[in-house]
């Protein structure tokens, strides 16, 4: 599982929805609000308030709103893959098959939690905040070792420069 950059997380709740609760948790009312709105801990959400007003400006960077605001507001770092990408990553594997998943309702503040289950499902489906991989090994996995390739056949250079060897 990676997460899904083309998702409602990312391009509405992180761009929009989380660059304003960052400018409600500049007061202790606003984090108050905040909680309720968003579900989220008073301690979660005094950390972001405290790097929101150490560096405003860096805090409301999309790459800084999606470390933050992905698994904690210390975590350092966070990233978000296409279909695309994240079949180009699993290039060498066969049968390639990616599901969008996950729904959080929290993400549409205040409409989120009453829409019925079949929107939610279909949303889900279609803009959902994790893009499951699947994928098969492919053969050279299960090859023999006397069938194995070796490395030049795979195209990959094993010759090191004497430069790199000293090192």
């Amino acid at each position: 599982m990676v997460y899904y950059r083309d998702s409602l997380n990312y391009y509405v709740n992180l761009r929009l929805i989380r660059r304003f609760r960052a400018r409600v948790l500049k007061t202790e009312r606003g984090i108050k609000i905040a909680g309720w709105i968003f579900k989220e801990s008073e301690k979660n959400l005094r950390r972001h308030a405290v790097f929101i007003q150490h560096n405003p400006r860096l805090y409301m960077d999309l790459q800084q709103l999606l470390n933050r605001n992905t698994d904690g507001p210390d975590n350092p770092l966070s990233q978000v893959f296409s279909k695309e990408s994240a079949k180009w990553m699993f290039r060498q594997f066969a049968n390639v098959n990616t599901k969008i998943m996950f729904w959080n309702p929290y993400w549409l503040p205040v409409v989120g939690k009453v829409l019925p289950p079949s929107i939610e499902d279909w949303l889900m489906s279609k803009w959902g905040w994790h893009l499951w991989i699947y994928a098969q090994k492919g053969l050279l996995d299960f090859a023999l070792p006397s069938e194995a390739l070796h490395p030049e056949q795979l195209g990959i250079n094993l010759q090191v420069s004497s430069e790199a060897a000293l090192r």
